[in-house]
């Protein structure tokens, strides 16, 4: 009995020997598992951090592109509203043109029906009814003579008669 009592006792202890193992063991395994969870979670948080910077960053710029495309439509509307109005004009200036070309075209016409009209003829030189006029030679020209020619004329920019008198 003694015998058995012993071997029992030595299968006891075997067993809780390996249970202890099997239970050390396990402890090691989950504490291992813990220690990989708990990196994974910690770069979990970093990450979400990181992504929620992102997202605030990316909020802002898009709140900022917001108003510059309202900022470049109200831009486009007021060239849109700009080409619209120079489109008017430009057809009315057209417009304008083909009704002067119309009625240039009819004076052209009205002209030709009334007949032929004729200027009076100039006189010969020296014949102006009595008025004695210089010849040509006597006459400012446009190369010299007068500066200014928005001005009136004076005596002194008018040829002398007294000097072509004697000269006929």
């Amino acid at each position: 009995l003694e015998n058995m009592f012993n071997h029992n006792e030595q299968a006891n202890r075997q067993h809780r020997e390996r249970l202890t193992q099997d239970f050390s063991n396990f402890k090691q395994e989950a504490n291992s598992r813990f220690d990989a969870q708990e990196m994974e979670l910690d770069t979990s948080k970093a990450n979400i951090v990181k992504n929620t910077r992102e997202s605030d960053a990316a909020g802002n710029r898009i709140r900022t592109l917001q108003g510059e495309l309202k900022a470049t439509n109200e831009d486009i509307n007021k060239l849109r509203q700009t080409l619209e109005l120079t489109q008017q004009y430009w057809k009315g200036l057209t417009k304008g043109f083909k009704q002067t070309r119309q009625q240039q075209k009819e004076d052209k016409d009205l002209s030709g029906i009334k007949g032929s009209t004729t200027l009076p003829s100039l006189r010969a030189s020296g014949s102006n009814g009595g008025v004695d006029s210089p010849p040509l030679s006597g006459r400012p020209s446009s190369r010299g003579g007068r500066k200014d020619r928005t001005a009136p004329l004076t005596l002194e920019d008018s040829p002398r008669p007294e000097a072509h008198v004697g000269a006929a």
